[in-house]
């Protein structure tokens, strides 16, 4: 009887790493993620259970067995999967309770030929919009900052070191209390390249005075329709990675608590490794 249910037990893992690989390679994440496994990694565990559900059309008493493969998998190496505080069954529960799901698909990143064109345009022009804009989306793109974030920094968080200048978010996804007080910084270079498209004497208040909504619209339309707010950050931390900065720079540039600056990535050019696998 033990050999029968190591052998079923067995064929459960595998049928379970073989979803997990699916699911993986379709939303571009890490399929070896029990290798590396992290409490901030909780949501991909629910969007796995999801795509089991919608995808996969697996039954949600095989997702759950699934589930409880992995953590057992992990135990098993010593590492304990990201399920304290929520229990599977839960997270099983929660997936299948939703009508549908819908998948974004990975956010188009800006380049900086792209940036370089609106910067060069917005100097030889006088359209005030086209100005700020091009300014808003050369900061996005150097501090790694999300579209709102970008319109939240204010004048009076401003510092001017040596070669960068530096700011302290009044808020952001990561730190949405601003208890962590976050700091955003770019090259002194960019920040007078762009800042002179900014209007003349103003000090206080927003940097950038307008909404979020009104700058997505804008660059959606200016750029191409794949292009959203997010693609300043997507686009900043690819420069990082094309110009050889390690993991721990990426995630430090870009406040990011997890790995999750890998589905930012296009991996093409080159491999980095996490701290883990080295």
């Amino acid at each position: 009887m033990t050999s029968i249910y190591a052998e079923k037990t067995q064929k459960g893992y595998k049928s379970a790493l073989n979803g997990f690989r699916k699911f993986a390679d379709e939303f571009n994440l890490d399929n070896n993620i029990l290798a590396h496994s992290a409490p901030t990694a909780q949501p991909v565990w629910i969007a796995y259970a999801l795509w089991c559900k919608t995808k996969a059309k697996i039954l949600q008493e095989s997702c759950r067995k699934y589930l409880s493969a992995f953590r057992s998998m992990a135990a098993s190496y010593g590492i304990e999967l990201a399920f304290p505080g929520m229990l599977i069954l839960q997270a099983t529960l929660k997936a299948w309770k939703r009508a549908s799901c819908h998948f974004v698909a990975k956010k188009v990143p800006i380049t900086e030929e792209q940036v370089e064109d609106l910067l060069k345009e917005a100097s030889a022009s006088k359209d005030t919009r086209l100005r700020q804009f091009s300014a808003l989306t050369s900061f996005g793109y150097h501090t790694l900052c999300r579209a709102k974030e970008c319109t939240e920094v204010l004048w009076s968080s401003m510092r001017q070191h040596s070669d960068r200048v530096s700011f302290k978010l009044a808020s952001s996804k990561t730190d949405p209390f601003a208890e962590q007080g976050q700091s955003i910084s770019l090259s002194l270079q960019a920040w007078r390249t762009l800042a002179a498209l900014l209007p003349k004497g103003r000090s206080k208040g927003r940097i950038f005075a307008f909404s979020p909504e009104s700058f997505r619209s804008w660059i959606a339309k200016k750029i191409s329709n794949g292009v959203t707010g997010h693609s300043l950050r997507r686009g900043g931390a690819q420069r990082l990675f094309d110009l050889g900065f390690s993991a721990e720079e990426i995630k430090a540039k870009g406040r990011w608590k997890s790995d999750a600056w890998r589905r930012y990535i296009d991996f093409s050019s080159r491999q980095v490794l996490l701290p883990s696998s080295r």
